[in-house]
């Protein structure tokens, strides 16, 4: 548990990655819900820091759309990541099987990528 916290004590810092940018989308903002937990840098995020319950998640806002969230497990000692993309333009019937295929391999990139940045990997 004291592992878990110290990884998420470093995820939480905006010198970390924030402005950095992880497979061509830029991490704008940190939503860190826990009780001592940053502000956020834009309106959207502090919104939601004053608004949501206090809870072990830290979450990194994307442009364009998207967040990478990350929390512990409440059952076993591994953190869950999870990974939300919006594709940049409106899916057309008969794009949309290759959009969600695009997608699919840019959460798979991110997620090496973003793992090989924090040295998790």
């Amino acid at each position: 548990k004291e592992f878990m916290q110290q990884i998420l004590n470093k995820l939480k810092k905006p010198d970390v990655l924030l402005g950095t940018t992880i497979s061509a989308r830029k991490i704008i903002d940190i939503l860190d819900l826990q009780k001592d937990g940053n502000k956020g840098l834009t309106d959207r995020v502090q919104k939601l820091k004053d608004n949501l319950p206090v809870t072990t998640l830290v979450q990194y806002w994307l442009e364009p759309e998207g967040r990478i969230s990350i929390r512990p497990s409440g059952t076993e000692p591994k953190l869950k990541i999870y990974i939300s993309l919006c594709f940049p333009e409106k899916s057309s019937k008969e794009s949309l099987a290759n959009d969600r295929l695009t997608l699919k391999r840019e959460v798979d990139d991110m997620l090496q990528e973003f793992l090989q940045k924090l040295k998790l990997l």
